[in-house]
């Protein structure tokens, strides 16, 4: 489990395409080294994954089919930058919403607006995750906790302040780019719940 806030950028320094699987090498950020493990579960642009190697610098993960099918992470290339998380211990502050890891789709930047000390990004997903997209409620994209500013027929947008741009790989995102999304689980089960007894 995550909180959504993420500790810092890590660097894609190698992997190796396999049937059906991809082992990644990544150079983790400071703050984020500390007591890992093999088996431990670190978020790779809000996508939880298994450490199954480690050096002092770096961890390694494999990343099955499934995975890659609905991630950016069949995108990445050497040098690439990635949101990394560690996770969360009991006691851990929460600052964001909690964070399963488990990646619904992937979200395309269709607009970028920067007025004066603001950065307002609007993403269309696929139409039938549109009834979970609710106006002030959480979403984690590249595993970043978010607020939906806005709501649209086609998609919302959010609003990100100076230090999520600092800390995040959404400061280099561009038009056209794709990230990857987890709707909020309550807001899916409470959705959900609704269209159930509306069936009955």
């Amino acid at each position: 489990m995550f909180s959504g806030i993420v500790a810092g950028l890590g660097i894609v320094e190698h992997f190796e395409d396999k049937n059906q699987l991809r082992h990644i090498r990544i150079r983790l950020p400071e703050g984020t080294k500390e007591n890992i493990s093999q088996g431990a579960s670190i978020s790779l642009d809000g996508v939880c994954l298994t450490v199954v190697e480690f050096s002092e610098h770096t961890a390694s993960f494999d990343i099955i089919d499934e995975t890659l099918s609905r991630t950016t992470l069949s995108k990445v290339e050497i040098g690439d930058m990635i949101n990394i998380e560690r996770a969360m211990k009991y006691g851990d502050e929460i600052g964001g919403h909690n964070v399963s890891g488990h990646i619904d789709q992937m979200a395309e930047i269709t607009k970028i607006d920067t007025p004066e000390n603001n950065h307002i990004i609007k993403l269309k997903i696929p139409e039938n995750y549109m009834p979970y997209i609710i106006e002030k409620g959480y979403i984690a994209l590249d595993g970043c906790s978010l607020t939906i500013a806005e709501v649209f027929d086609d998609g919302f947008n959010v609003c990100l302040i100076p230090e999520t741009l600092r800390r995040t790989t959404f400061g280099f995102k561009k038009e056209g780019d794709f990230v990857n999304f987890e709707i909020e689980a309550n807001t899916k089960a409470i959705v959900d719940s609704i269209n159930r007894k509306k069936g009955d």
